[in-house]
C-alpha cells in the first residue's frame, strides 16, 4: 500500500480513490480520522489492515466523507462492523449516504437495474453532519497540538460535495477536494468526468484556484502543490465537451444519439453502468447549454431532439 506523508499527522493512502489519514497520538493511543474509505468491503479491510500494521493501539474516531458516492463511502460498512465507527458528512448529503439506492435511481431515472443496486445497496452509518464553512477541532481540547478541519462546499459533482481542509499542528494545510477536480491521469483516461450540475461544477473549479493550501488531494489522481493548472485542465475538459455537443447538434439529434456520439469521439465503450453515469453527465451538459440558450428542444417523429439555436 502506497502511503504518502504530507505533514506531521496527515497522510494519504494512494489508491483508485485516495484515502486521507489523520493520526493523532494522544495519551498512549492514536486517534484516527479517515477521509473517504474506498468503494467496497475489501477496500475497508485493506485500510484497517494497514492501520493495524502501523499503530499498536488506535481508534477510528470517524470516516469523514467528501460526498455519498459509492467509491468514497463503500468501505464504511466494513469499518463500522469492525470498529463501531461511523461517518461524518455534509448535512445535505446525509440522506444519500443513509439511503444510497436513491443515487442509483437518480442515475438511472427510475427503478435501478441490479448492476447499480449492487453498487448502492448498503446504507452507511452517519453519526454526525456538518455544514459548509464549519470548522471542527479534531485534536482533543487538552492537547497541545491543534489539528482542525474546515469544510468547504464544492458542489456540482454531487448535490453537496465538500472539500475538507486539514490544518495540521505544524501549520501545513492539506485540502482534500473530492471529485471537484480529477487528476491528470484520471482525465487522460476519461476526459468526461461525472457531474450533477455543470454550471455549479464550473463555478467550483474556478473557486478552487482561490483556496490556499500546501497540498491539494483529488480523490482520483496524484496530489499537487498548486491547483491552478489542474483546475484549468478540468475546466478545459468541460468547455471542450460543450463545444463537441454544439458541433454534434448542428443536426437535430435525440439524447441517446448525442450520448453515443460523445462517447465515440472520446473512445469510451458503452456498457450498462457507464450508460447510467455518462448519460447523467451528458444530460447535465445538455441542461446547461439549454439554460444558456445555446440549444433548444424540438420534436421530430414524436422523439424529443435537441438542436443548436439558430
Amino acid at each position: 500500500m502506497n502511503v504518502i506523508k504530507l505533514s506531521e499527522n496527515v497522510s494519504v493512502i494512494s489508491a483508485p480513490t485516495n484515502v486521507g489519514v489523520i493520526a493523532l497520538p494522544e495519551q498512549g493511543k492514536t486517534t484516527i480520522y479517515l477521509i473517504d474509505c474506498g468503494s467496497s468491503d475489501e477496500d475497508g479491510m485493506q485500510i484497517y489492515d494497514y492501520l493495524c500494521s502501523v499503530y499498536n493501539d488506535f481508534e477510528i474516531a470517524a470516516v469523514i466523507l467528501t460526498h455519498a458516492h459509492y467509491d468514497h463511502g463503500g468501505g464504511l460498512p466494513y469499518l463500522t462492523a469492525k470498529t463501531g465507527c461511523g461517518g461524518w458528512i455534509c448535512k445535505d448529503e446525509a440522506f444519500f449516504a443513509e439511503h444510497p439506492v436513491t443515487i442509483a435511481q437518480m442515475a438511472w431515472g427510475g427503478a435501478e437495474p441490479k448492476e447499480l443496486r449492487t453498487l448502492y445497496s448498503t446504507p452507511k452509518k452517519i453519526v454526525r453532519t456538518f455544514k459548509p464553512d464549519e470548522t471542527i477541532r479534531l485534536s482533543s481540547e487538552d492537547s497541545e497540538k491543534n489539528v482542525s478541519l474546515k469544510v468547504v462546499l464544492l458542489d456540482g459533482h454531487s448535490s453537496a460535495q465538500t472539500g475538507l481542509m486539514i490544518t495540521d499542528s505544524d501549520g501545513k494545510k492539506s485540502f482534500f477536494v473530492g471529485d471537484a477536480v480529477s487528476g491528470r491521469n484520471s482525465l487522460k483516461r476519461y476526459w468526461i468526468q461525472f457531474m450533477l450540475d455543470e454550471h455549479k461544477a464550473k463555478e467550483t473549479t474556478a473557486k478552487l484556484s482561490s483556496v490556499q493550501a500546501d497540498y491539494y488531494i483529488p480523490s482520483h489522481g496524484d496530489y499537487v502543490t498548486e491547483i491552478e493548472g489542474l483546475a484549468e485542465l478540468n475546466l478545459l475538459a468541460m468547455l471542450e465537451t460543450e463545444q463537441l455537443i454544439l458541433k454534434i447538434l448542428k443536426t437535430p439529434m435525440c439524447f441517446d444519439d448525442i450520448l453515443t456520439a460523445v462517447l465515440n469521439e472520446n473512445g469510451i465503450k458503452m456498457n450498462l453502468t457507464r450508460y447510467a453515469f455518462m448519460s447523467g453527465s451528458i444530460r447535465s451538459y445538455v441542461t446547461s447549454l439549454y439554460e444558456d440558450n445555446k440549444i433548444e428542444p424540438v420534436t421530430i417523429d414524436n422523439k424529443l431532439c435537441w438542436k443548436v439555436v439558430d
